[in-house]
Formats: C-alpha cells, sequence, structure tokens
C-alpha cells in the first residue's frame, strides 16, 4: 500500500489530479473514494481540491480577493439568471440526456462519468456499475473479471 500512497503523491505533485492505475493492463483512472481507506485525511482532501479545481478549469472563475479566503467563485450565466427553476430544471434535464448520464439506484441522483473504473461510488455511499444494470456492485464484482482492484476488496 505503501507504493501506492507514493504514487498518488508523485501524481499530484505534478499537478495530475486524473490519476491512472498504475497495473499496466488496467488503464482505468483511480477512484479518491475507493482509495481513501489508504490515504491520509490531507492526502485525500489534496486529491479531492485537485479535482475539483481542474473540473473547473474550463469554467470563468474569480477568486476572492481576501488573502485569507481565495476561495473560487464561479460566474453565474446571464441566461440562467433570467430562467424560471422551471426552465432550469428542463434545461438541465436535457443536459442530462444528450450527455447520457446516470441516475444513482439509490438517492437519483445525477453522476456524471468521465473516466475510470465502470464501478461508480455515488455521494450517498451507494456502489453500482455505471455502464450496467443498476444493482449493487459490492453484492457481484468478482475479482476474476477485473484488471483493477482499487474498486474492489
Amino acid at each position: 500500500m505503501d507504493c501506492m500512497i507514493k504514487y498518488i503523491q508523485l501524481k499530484l505533485q505534478d499537478n495530475v489530479s486524473d490519476i491512472k492505475c498504475p497495473a499496466t493492463t488496467c488503464g482505468h483512472f483511480l477512484d479518491p473514494l475507493s482509495c481513501r481507506p489508504i490515504l491520509t485525511t490531507q492526502l485525500f482532501n489534496i486529491w479531492c481540491d485537485a479535482l475539483c479545481e481542474s473540473t473547473v478549469l474550463g469554467v470563468d472563475r474569480v477568486y476572492c480577493p481576501q488573502i485569507e479566503c481565495l476561495g473560487l467563485v464561479l460566474n453565474e450565466c446571464s441566461e440562467s439568471e433570467e430562467m424560471t427553476s422551471d426552465e432550469n430544471d428542463i434545461a438541465f434535464g436535457v443536459v442530462c440526456e444528450t450527455k447520457d448520464w446516470k441516475r444513482c439506484p439509490n438517492c437519483r441522483f445525477f453522476i456524471e462519468r468521465n473516466g475510470g473504473c465502470n464501478v461508480v461510488t455515488c455521494m450517498c455511499g451507494f456502489v453500482f456499475y455505471y455502464d450496467r444494470n443498476w444493482y449493487n456492485a459490492h453484492e457481484t464484482v468478482s475479482l476474476s473479471d477485473q484488471d483493477c482492484t482499487v474498486h474492489h476488496p
């Protein structure tokens, strides 16, 4: 496990937040939530912050000018400010359908998978396959058909 921790630390030091599994036959990206049990709280938080930062790179952003804060402030779209809540919901539904986002079968929250393993852990803690039938992946995953063992105990 020490080598995996060191691998993640080095990737983060190189400003890489989407970290590929080091297994040569895998090719999937590691998931911070799946790696959390082996990481220190500090390393986990650094990785999550780096992923959040990389997610908003394409969005216009401004940092808080307060030296103690320096938090990220996202600019609001002027078009969405003029929309009603129903119009916003409809527009969001179109985006979800266009991008083929899936809902967590447990809490129904939309999830966008942008890489990594096919096994997804929702914010609610439910683990399921993103591209297959909706069922609890913890009950069905066997190591024999998986190259990546990060999600699979």
